[in-house]
């Protein structure tokens, strides 16, 4: 019944080193996580009930301890600075990194969540419902109140990208909502879910927000949306067994859901953009026109390759063509609508032989390529 802190080689799972987690040196007590694990430079950091921090490199050595009130729920690093809530207590904690020691404390009206930590900013919720943000000297910027949920782990459902805060209400009427908020506390619009389901810890992954939803004893599912307020498409799972609130994670183009205890789904994008269209007409310079979109991820890149008179190929970057007043539901490139690219190539007088094709290069690394296009070109 000890606590540890294990290492263990990605790889092959071996055991690289076990760190026992006493309250004290020596201690008799029992130590039992109970908060979340991260890395911060090369020290790893976790809390324990009976509020001790601990702090190990990552060869296994013990460099700190530290203790707060409460047990400890959550941690966040950012800026040379570890944040630290715990359950039962109003207080959020700034801790040296390097040594554990107090640089300040925010002494709040009602219990926080997990912190989460962006652009010298600390984003929690509290127990009240409120969005609460402080500044990374302990200042309360702002606080917003707007139904805020968090889980019993006190992990707040709340996603923080560069720009924009996206927060899911949880309390008050139906049907709940999906809030995207500025850095500053401003609402800039919200996405409504449909009747009777409740929204779980959303996920960022560029402009796409996935929100996992539960409606109780009916189903569980996940929404995509574009930019946190228009829904781009819906995966509804077909539950055999109890429905759960589904947890969501995302790396490298993939992303990865549990839907329940034994259920781990990976979705995918598997399709190459699709290049329609290419056109290519001699002005003073050749101009090549290319129609491309990608429905699952959006376009990364498109380039012209060409050769001139059988030189090694070249790789010449393409833009779009026509950009709307108002930028498309899914930008750029990104559904079903192919949008223009085009670029010129110079060419001297004389004859020359072109060859070229268009490569476009979709946002998790799927390519497509046209086919060769050869003209021999007389000036």
């Amino acid at each position: 019944n000890d606590g540890y802190l294990i290492a263990l080689n990605k790889d092959n799972g071996e055991l690289i080193w076990k760190v026992k987690l006493e309250s004290e040196s020596n201690a008799t007590s029992k130590a039992s996580v109970s908060s979340n694990l991260i890395v911060a430079g090369e020290n790893v950091l976790v809390g324990c009930r009976g509020g001790y921090v601990f702090c190990i490199t990552e060869e296994g050595v013990l460099q700190w301890r530290k203790k707060v009130e409460g047990n400890v729920r959550g941690l966040a690093y950012g800026e040379y600075e570890l944040y630290v809530n715990s359950e039962y207590s109003t207080k959020l904690y700034a801790l040296h990194p390097k040594t554990g020691e107090t640089k300040w404390i925010f002494k709040h009206n009602a219990e926080l969540s997990t912190p989460i930590y962006k652009s010298k900013r600390v984003i929690l919720s509290d127990s009240q419902g409120n969005i609460v943000v402080v500044s990374d000297d302990g200042k309360l910027l702002w606080k917003k109140s707007l139904g805020i949920s968090m889980d019993v782990e006190t992990n707040p459902f709340i996603a923080v990208d560069d720009l924009y805060i996206y927060a899911v209400r949880g309390l008050g009427e139906r049907p709940r909502n999906l809030f995207k908020l500025d850095l500053n506390g401003n609402v800039i619009g919200n996405f409504t879910m449909e009747k009777d389901e409740d929204g779980g810890r959303p996920l960022v992954s560029k402009d796409v927000i996935i929100l996992p939803v539960l409606q109780s004893y009916k189903y569980n599912k996940v929404y995509f949306l574009w930019r946190g307020l228009f829904k781009l498409c819906e995966f509804k799972f077909e539950e055999k067994e109890e429905t759960w609130l589904p947890k969501v994670s995302a790396a490298y183009g993939e992303i990865f859901c549990v839907s329940n205890p034994t259920s781990l789904y990976k979705f995918a994008d598997l399709k190459k953009p699709l290049i329609k269209d290419v056109k290519a007409r001699l002005d003073n310079k050749i101009v090549v026109n290319a129609s491309i979109c990608d429905k699952e991820s959006g376009l990364y890149r498109v380039y012209l390759v060409y050769s001139l008179n059988c030189s090694d190929w070249n790789y010449q970057p393409m833009s779009i063509s026509i950009r709307y007043s108002m930028e498309p539901v899914g930008g750029y490139g990104f559904g079903e609508t192919p949008f223009p690219y085009d670029t010129t190539i110079e060419i001297t007088e004389g004859t020359i032989i072109l060859e070229f094709y268009v490569l476009a290069i979709d946002n998790i690394g799927n390519y497509g390529i046209s086919r060769v296009y050869a003209y021999r070109i007389s000036r």
